[in-house]
């Protein structure tokens, strides 16, 4: 448009018409995003999450398939969102911070209820029930739990018109960091300072304890009892334990060692009678139910470099997770699939855990079922 011979209130106008269909085009791209979270098709084209499927697949960076894909797991909770983003009564940062709220919520309550010792601490805090419309004031305040979903709705319409920093100072009332609970989240990366980035934790009285225990047993290792260097021995005994990489290249070496060593005598020749083997009614092991050798799933691990090798459904790229890899039979166990390397990958557990209804749907057509 040629903004030379255009006046101050045409001007005007026309900025009020493309951001109001801007609202609307967000909107629409939030209920798109919405339908596949609900089907968790966005698992058929090699992603693991909504999240990741915003930044490989629609070219979104990282803040905004952060932003969109919250929005959007809130508006398929609750769909009337989409009218109020698409007329401006509730903003993209407004539905992204509300449902990370939500979602914090939900995860205190089942670390609750795994562990009920947290309980006595972790309570909803009183300004959550007196500051919002819809939600009942309590005299005392009650263990911590997710919302309910008329409490969910009275929050969204108390976010409707408010600016960034009104909706975190609304939302801070609801979140677990707030009032007697544990702070949110217990560990997270802060500022850099050149090449050194600085890390926060939060540890109960109980949890402290047990760290000054372990800084006690290691002062003969860590005379100074720093913190950082107490940390770091930690996660070098834990990745020389956990790191497939480095478990094989200790196998290997074990292997190597055995193989230069002279052999052993040839063993007796068995005798019928007494070495045969008893049978307690247990009927033959299938060869398709043998576990995998912890040998062959380090070795596949390894191959793969520890990231997810499901192919997307288009036949173009791997998902290419790291998170809860774990080995997958490529021909599948029930259908007479070795345990041989060839036959098996990494594959993430977002992958593993839908394998069968994905490769249904792919086979029939069929769109993904809806997770309502």
């Amino acid at each position: 448009m040629d903004f030379k011979n255009i006046s101050d209130d045409r001007l005007h106008a026309e900025t009020i018409r493309v951001f109001g269909r801007e609202r609307t085009a967000i909107a629409e791209a939030v209920e798109y995003l919405a339908e596949v979270s609900r089907r968790r098709s966005y698992l058929k084209y090699g992603v693991p999450s909504l999240y990741r499927y915003g930044m490989t697949h629609l070219g979104l960076s990282e803040f905004s398939a952060l932003q969109r894909s919250r929005a959007a797991r809130l508006a398929a909770e609750f769909p009337e969102a989409i009218a109020k983003l698409r007329d401006g009564r509730l903003t993209l940062c407004a539905a992204s911070e509300a449902w990370r709220a939500f979602e914090e919520q939900r995860r205190l309550a089942a670390e609750i209820e795994q562990a009920p010792e947290l309980g006595s601490a972790a309570t909803t805090p009183a300004p959550v029930q007196a500051s919002m419309p819809g939600i009942e004031a309590n005299s005392t305040p009650t263990q911590a739990r997710p919302l309910a979903r008329t409490e969910k709705r009275a929050v969204l319409q108390s976010l409707e018109g408010r600016s960034r920093d009104e909706i975190r100072k609304t939302l801070s009332a609801i979140r677990p960091g707030s009032g007697a609970t544990r702070p949110r989240p217990r560990a997270a990366w802060m500022g850099h300072q050149g090449e050194w980035r600085e890390l926060r934790l939060h540890f109960s009285e109980a949890e402290r304890i047990q760290l000054d225990r372990l800084r006690s047993l290691l002062s003969h290792k860590i005379p100074s009892g720093d913190l950082t260097e107490v940390v770091m021995r930690l996660v070098a005994e834990g990745l020389e334990r956990h790191d497939p990489e480095r478990v094989e290249a200790r196998a290997m070496k074990r292997r190597e060692k055995r193989a230069s060593e002279p052999a052993a005598p040839p063993a007796r020749p068995p005798v019928p009678d007494r070495d045969a083997l008893i049978n307690h009614g247990q009927g033959s092991k299938s060869p398709n139910r043998v576990p995998i050798p912890a040998a062959i799933r380090r070795q596949v691990l390894v191959r793969d470099g520890l990231r997810c090798q499901y192919p997307a459904w288009h036949g173009h790229g791997r998902c290419l997770s790291s998170w809860s890899v774990d080995v997958d039979h490529v021909l599948p166990r029930s259908h007479g699939g070795p345990n041989s390397p060839g036959n098996l990958r990494a594959a993430c557990a977002a992958h593993n855990r839908n394998r069968q209804w994905i490769e249904r749907s792919t086979d029939t057509g069929n769109p993904s079922p809806r997770r309502e």
